[in-house]
């Protein structure tokens, strides 16, 4: 008796256990927030949730368009709250083409200091005055920077005066004073900065719409290769580009694709620079099917199509798998893991390489997302985000 009274026991926590493993991975499926079009009930791929609204769906939505929902395990074990927002249905012009861009940033961003060669010794004025690292150049005296050059002329050109600078730092706006210091190498007044004013590179159209020509592209965003912070974009252009070539990815060397900018071919413009990618206006049209925006819910794991530049011009379409799923609400844009399974692509490529970031991924005739980074420790892996938030950029 005592033995049956045990073992009942010991399925009976054996049972919630299950339960409460099963409760905890259903709700790291869910995420904070969906968009979703006029529906009262929904599901997660991949997991046994239904998200249901609270209430009545349609007087929610018609008092400003988010409402809150309630996500349910099995359909009636409560998970968590969720936020629920209606949009109507957004198709687009699927890409893959190849872009060049050359984007400005609002300001001169400081990528170093330096000690300057003088008659008393070496010294950096700059970093005497508190000028740090990442900081955003804006004036010198109330000139606007735009280039490089300007600090130079500027600094040069005032024989050695204290100069006011203007700069940005973590969204603040600082103010310093410094006086420059003449180089004994070239004679030449100089602050001790290292600064950048623009950036190029190759990436991918993702989509765009055709009627305003909106595009986004490349999935992630550009960041200054010194100070490792996200460019801020005063604007810039996108160019037609020939892809020409490409070196395999191995495993801890990722590949890239090497190609040409043609600099008298504009097909756009950028306006934005965010951690999701860059965004802006097409001045050209760019041939493509027309295909939905999908919600994240929609999205499955299973087999998708990638499309991406083809060599010597063009796209060319792939075959992908989505192995995991991410529901990331912190803006990462680390949503789906992919995994490269065209052997067609393995041969050319050997996986994701550089130069295919912002390529369009496809499932179900749906626009799902775009390739952002490549595993380097696994070439024919790697990273996507939602096409859902991509195209918040340009709502």
């Amino acid at each position: 008796m005592i033995k049956k009274i045990l073992l009942i026991a010991l399925v009976a926590v054996l049972v919630a256990g299950a339960l409460v493993g099963a409760w905890l991975y259903a709700r790291s499926k869910v995420a904070d927030e969906y968009y979703v079009r006029d529906k009262s009930e929904f599901g997660i791929a991949g997991a046994p949730v239904t998200i249901r609204v609270d209430g009545d769906a349609a007087a929610a939505s018609a008092t400003g368009g988010s409402f809150s929902g309630t996500a349910r395990l099995f359909g009636f074990i409560p998970l968590k709250s969720v936020r629920l927002t209606t949009v109507p249905e957004k198709t687009a012009i699927i890409g893959g083409e190849a872009f060049g861009l050359k984007m400005y940033t609002n300001g001169l961003i400081v990528v170093g200091l330096s000690d300057i060669p003088t008659a008393s010794g070496s010294a950096c004025p700059a970093r005497d005055a508190g000028v740090e690292k990442g900081d955003l150049l804006k004036t010198v005296n109330g000139v606007r920077l735009t280039k490089n050059s300007d600090v130079a002329s500027l600094i040069n050109a005032s024989g050695g005066a204290e100069a006011t600078f203007t700069l940005e730092r973590d969204g603040e706006n600082v103010t310093v004073k410094l006086t420059p210091a003449l180089s004994t190498e070239d004679g030449k007044y100089k602050t001790g900065m290292w600064v950048r004013d623009s950036a190029a590179g190759i990436g991918t159209i993702s989509f765009y719409e055709p009627d305003t020509g909106l595009f986004v592209g490349l999935g992630h965003g550009i960041y200054d290769s010194d100070t490792e912070d996200l460019m801020p974009a005063a604007g810039g252009s996108i160019v037609k580009t020939t892809i020409t070539g490409v070196k395999k990815g191995e495993k801890g060397s990722p590949g890239e694709l090497y190609g040409f900018f043609d600099q008298d071919t504009v097909i756009g413009e950028l306006h934005g620079n965010t951690s999701l990618g860059v965004y802006g206006k097409l001045t050209a049209a760019v041939e493509g099917e027309t295909a939905p925006i999908a919600l994240k819910q929609e999205i499955e794991v299973g087999d998708a199509k990638l499309i991406t530049p083809a060599i010597n011009g063009g796209k060319a379409e792939y075959d992908v798998r989505i192995t995991s799923i991410v529901n990331d609400d912190k803006g990462s844009g680390r949503n789906m893991i992919i995994k490269i399974t065209d052997p067609e692509l393995l041969e050319l490529t050997g996986g994701i390489v550089q130069g295919m970031s912002g390529s369009p991924i496809i499932q179900n005739g749906k626009i799902v997302g775009a390739v952002t980074h490549v595993l380097i420790n696994d070439p024919t892996a790697g990273y996507a985000v939602f096409a859902e938030k991509m195209y918040d950029l340009i709502r």
